[in-house]
């Protein structure tokens, strides 16, 4: 059977909200804009992904990707993740802008904020989690917010570190997934500042 044309998802998804016939998550999700917007990005991108039997089938997941001088890794991982796991990808870093945030929300952006990865992550969903802005390539990598790190380690998630190859302007990107992390506890030393070097460092690796 064909698939629906995204203009097609446009028309029900505004008949169902004429109607009252749509439901939102807890976080602001909304599954017929989020299938929608899936399919609008990939007209824009190809995602060709690697190691996707890595992600978990269940359970809370955390991805962590590298960053750029672009916005465009975070978005591209989401697209690859959902494409290939059937699990939405919450991607972590919406702007707190009330029109912006709204629209954002519906389709599986959230807050860069511990508390709201934690109660995601609780409820086994999974998320995105972008390092820090630096250069591409080179080997560099910006370091994990502690916050996120800590929403990781409080939650028992899987943490997947991950690389997103392209440039801002490409249509491919090539995105691999890596083992997830195991970071024996360290004497002396907090476990989300482990965890989060671990990412940074296994990102670093792969660039």
């Amino acid at each position: 059977m064909t698939a629906p044309a995204p203009h097609q998802h446009v028309v029900r998804g505004l008949r169902s909200r004429h109607e009252g016939s749509f439901t939102v998550d807890p976080w602001g999700l909304d599954p017929g804009w989020h299938s929608l917007a899936l399919r609008v990005a990939a007209l824009r991108w190809s995602v060709r992904v690697a190691g996707e039997r890595r992600i978990p089938s269940s359970g809370p997941t955390m991805v962590v990707v590298n960053r750029g001088l672009g916005f465009t890794e975070p978005l591209v991982a989401a697209l690859g993740i959902a494409e290939v796991s059937g699990r939405p990808a919450r991607m972590v870093g919406l702007p707190d802008v009330s029109v912006v945030g709204s629209l954002l929300r519906r389709v599986g952006a959230v807050l860069a904020h511990p508390d709201e990865v934690s109660s995601l992550l609780r409820a086994g969903e999974l998320v995105v989690a972008p390092l820090q802005w630096r250069l591409m390539y080179g080997g560099m990598a910006g370091g994990l917010d502690l916050g996120m790190a800590s929403a990781a380690v409080s939650t028992g998630a899987t943490v997947l570190p991950s690389v997103a190859r392209g440039h801002e302007w490409s249509r491919t990107w090539h995105y691999t997934l890596g083992t997830a992390l195991d970071v024996p506890a360290a004497a002396g030393r907090e476990p989300a500042v482990d965890l989060a070097e671990a990412a940074r460092a296994a990102i670093a690796k792969a660039l």
